[in-house]
């Protein structure tokens, strides 16, 4: 069966829903249940929430823990799993955050100031960015560089995300690798910037700084009603944001990036004037 992401997220919220009401009926703490997972309540509660993944293991614990037996819970646990199992050994927590924010969402609206967003880049410029910033062995960085690379699937997918973004000029001027690498991505992006579900705004240094100016952010939309989350990347972490007064603060700072940004006609324009040199 080929789940599209709104069942996966489906099955997830079920998963979740399911084992959240073993755990009231058992009278089990949420930080007793996150302990015998070795996991925070944090976790634990996204999970029960259908915001996290859990393994099928994890839930055989689980269910040992609240003294019950729930064989099609266990089932679909197995159906619903992830499509970068291959690459598990690279996703911690917070990476596994996003992907699932990812793959859930109807909507993605970011700003960044200094880098490429992630679903655009290509394989070569985020081979040449993650050489740049870490000291990992070849063989993991490109292991790394295929699952940025297989994260862009979301945007041809079916139900594809929608991504709204505003890119400063800065992060288009800071040269990531060699002339080729970047002409290579400058085409990326015009090629992005036609697509029908993505709208592409570059702002210029004229523009002047911006609330944004100083963070790279994502704000995830979904159309289950569940409310928007913002994914805020930092030096060495990524931090979810779920409150509605500091998730309104990144909306805000978001539509001020955009107000000052060419409109996605001059931005493609702009990008394609990059990408011939």
């Amino acid at each position: 069966m080929r789940h599209t992401p709104n069942s996966r997220h489906h099955q997830r919220v079920t998963i979740g829903g399911n084992l959240r009401r073993h755990r009231a009926a058992a009278a089990v703490p949420v930080v007793e249940a996150a302990e015998a997972l070795g996991r925070s309540p944090e976790w634990l509660a996204q999970m029960e929430d259908g915001r996290a993944l859990i393994r099928t293991r994890e839930a055989k614990v689980l269910l040992d823990v609240y003294g019950v037996s729930d064989p099609p819970l266990l089932e679909l646990t197995e159906r619903t799993g992830s499509w970068w199992g291959e690459h598990s050994d690279l996703v911690d927590g917070e990476m596994e955050s996003l992907l699932l924010l990812e793959d859930g969402a109807t909507l993605a609206r970011g700003c960044q100031s200094s880098l490429v967003p992630g679903l655009l880049q290509t394989a070569s410029y985020a081979r040449e960015l993650m050489t740049t910033v870490t000291d990992l062995p070849l063989e993991v960085i490109e292991r790394k560089v295929s699952l940025r690379t297989a994260r862009r699937t979301v945007l041809d997918r079916e139900q594809p995300l929608h991504l709204d973004v505003v890119v400063d000029e800065a992060a288009l001027q800071l040269p990531v690798g060699g002339p080729a690498v970047m002409r290579e991505q400058f085409e990326r992006l015009v090629e992005a910037a036609d697509l029908p579900n993505v709208r592409l705004r570059v702002r210029l240094f004229d523009a002047g700084p911006h609330l944004a100016v100083a963070s790279a952010f994502n704000i995830f939309s979904f159309d289950n009603g569940d409310p928007p989350v913002v994914q805020l990347e930092q030096l060495d972490r990524e931090l979810r944001i779920e409150q509605t007064f500091e998730v309104g603060r990144y909306l805000r700072a978001f539509d001020h990036a955009a107000e000052g940004a060419l409109d996605p006609e001059r931005s493609r324009a702009f990008l394609a004037g990059l990408a011939r040199g």
